[in-house]
């Protein structure tokens, strides 16, 4: 009777430690997201709690884009967007080997923006620098989720910070299947 008892919880454990949702291929959790940024008197920043999205909104006038927001545990936050105003297929903000000006008015036609809230309390906003983008891609065939990775330096005219993102995921209700 001990024995069948053992195995029946034995059963029971092993099932609800089990879920559909082990070993799932779409699932961002399983990242290895990271973004690190160089600070003025400051060496790097890592920032570890990476999210995103990549979309569109057309009524906003042919806008594609992506937004990638990292933080960390000593309240620095970046939020990082990326914009396509071209009417032409595809989203060139977010494809490997293609670089865009940090644009703080918005008028060009691929363009990015950057801000940043640092440790100290104080916060960062970009009127010039690049971004560039190493990697992109699906995370799978089927996947609604990109991950992309890349480099910026911007400057708010005073200081200049610098830094990478590294296979940050966007979610993409619009890409895969």
């Amino acid at each position: 009777m001990r024995s069948r008892l053992f195995l029946f919880a034995f059963v029971v454990m092993t099932l609800c430690a089990c879920s559909d949702d082990d070993n799932n291929a779409n699932d961002p959790e399983d990242s290895n997201s990271s973004m690190t940024i160089n600070l003025p008197d400051m060496s790097n920043v890592i920032l570890d709690n990476i999210s995103g999205t990549a979309g569109s909104n057309y009524e906003a006038g042919s806008t594609e884009f992506a937004q990638i927001i990292a933080t960390n545990n000593s309240n620095t936050t970046v939020n990082l967007q990326m914009f396509d105003n071209v009417d032409d297929p595809g989203t060139r903000a977010i494809q490997a080997g293609n670089s865009l000006n940090i644009d703080a008015t918005g008028m060009a036609g691929f363009y990015a923006t950057l801000s940043a809230s640092l440790p100290d309390g104080s916060t960062f906003q970009a009127t010039s620098g690049t971004v560039s983008i190493t990697a992109y891609g699906l995370l799978n065939p089927s996947s609604n989720i990109i991950v992309t990775s890349g480099s910026f330096s911007a400057s708010d005219g005073t200081d200049t910070i610098s830094g990478t993102f590294t296979e940050a995921m966007l979610d993409c209700s619009e890409c895969g299947g």
